[in-house]
């Protein structure tokens, strides 16, 4: 589910450079967030820190809803690999 940290990894980037504000300094996107009284600022360079997650939530709802392919019935009564039915 390597996609889905890719995808999330775009989708960061993108709304960053949205909401976020370019620091010529840093030469880097920036998002100030406040939450009550504080202010947090969101780097460009955090988006590890959103895809890595997102990639571990998909790998476990593919662990969870995926399944594996089964073999046909019958196969199994092969003669020695042969591909011959006794």
């Amino acid at each position: 589910m390597g996609i889905v940290g890719l995808v999330s990894m775009i989708v960061f980037y993108l709304w960053l450079a949205r909401v976020g504000t370019y620091n010529e300094i840093y030469t880097t996107y920036i998002w100030p967030v406040s939450i009550g009284s504080d202010t947090f600022t969101i780097w460009r360079e955090y988006a590890l820190y959103f895809s890595l997650p997102m990639s571990l939530v998909g790998f476990v709802i593919g662990t969870l809803f995926g399944s594996l392919p089964t073999a046909p019935v019958g196969d199994s009564e092969t003669v020695a690999g042969q591909g011959v039915r006794p």
